[in-house]
């Protein structure tokens, strides 16, 4: 029988609720091996079902269970297994690397900052930076072969700007926190819309946080947003997803 995992966490089960359903309405069970333990469902249908609003809700209820109450590796949604056997062979195989994760992320949350890069076209410059970008800007259309050659390498010099001025917001951001996070991750900027013709992009930082200071860390928040004119969101505390993944060059 198929099974979804959906967190894995050090020692064995103790007190959890009987009563607890994750996907497809289904039992969660805690399987335990080697020293860890595997929270789990079976899926009737022996397939994942369609992810919709109910099935990620379901999915992110099981986690939230066990964040709360110790520290745990959550897991992408997906991460199926033909049988406990598999699942077995998973914690011995990694046993090693899942220890030494589970004691950096001891005792911690999730939080996340993002922040708006906001371009003319968007209705005001970059607002963290001295100046508009002009990596921010939209291109003009380009018509030629030369044209193009020539814009190609505005576009990788633009890119370096682009690069850099990321890396100023990101240094801008992180200042104010020193000394409230025990790492920090940023994820490449992503445009917020599909429209060709506006350049506004989101940039996301990811703080992993001990629960200690997580209170501390939104008041700084609270204090820091409030020098900005533009949007600067903060949500959290979640389970740490984006420090369970290795470091990407």
């Amino acid at each position: 029988m198929s099974h979804l995992l959906y967190c894995l966490f050090q020692g064995h089960n103790e007190g959890e609720p009987d009563e607890l359903t994750g996907v497809d309405g289904q039992p969660v069970a805690v399987l335990a091996h080697n020293g860890l333990s595997a929270v789990v469902s079976s899926l009737s249908a022996g397939r994942l079902p369609p992810v919709d609003i109910a099935t990620f809700l379901s999915y992110q209820r099981v986690i939230n269970h066990f964040h709360h109450r110790r520290t745990i590796i959550p897991m992408r949604y997906g991460c199926l297994f033909d049988g406990e056997t598999q699942i077995c062979r998973l914690l011995e195989d990694r046993l090693d690397e899942y220890r030494e994760l589970l004691e950096k992320l001891a005792g911690c949350d999730e939080m996340g900052i993002r922040v708006l890069l906001d371009d003319p076209v968007c209705g005001e410059p970059a607002p963290l930076l001295n100046k508009a970008h002009p990596a921010l800007s939209v291109p003009p259309p380009v018509e030629t072969g030369k044209g193009y050659l020539l814009a190609r390498r505005s576009h990788y010099a633009d890119r370096d700007q682009l690069v850099n001025a990321e890396k100023a917001i990101f240094d801008t951001v992180c200042e104010p926190f020193s000394g409230l996070f025990v790492r920090c991750k940023v994820e490449k900027a992503t445009p917020v819309s599909e429209n060709q013709q506006s350049s506004c992009r989101m940039l996301s930082l990811y703080f992993l946080v001990k629960r200690a200071k997580v209170e501390e860390f939104r008041q700084v928040f609270q204090a820091f947003a409030s020098r900005y004119a533009t949007k600067i969101l903060l949500s959290g505390p979640w389970p740490p997803y984006n420090f369970v993944v290795p470091d990407t060059p």
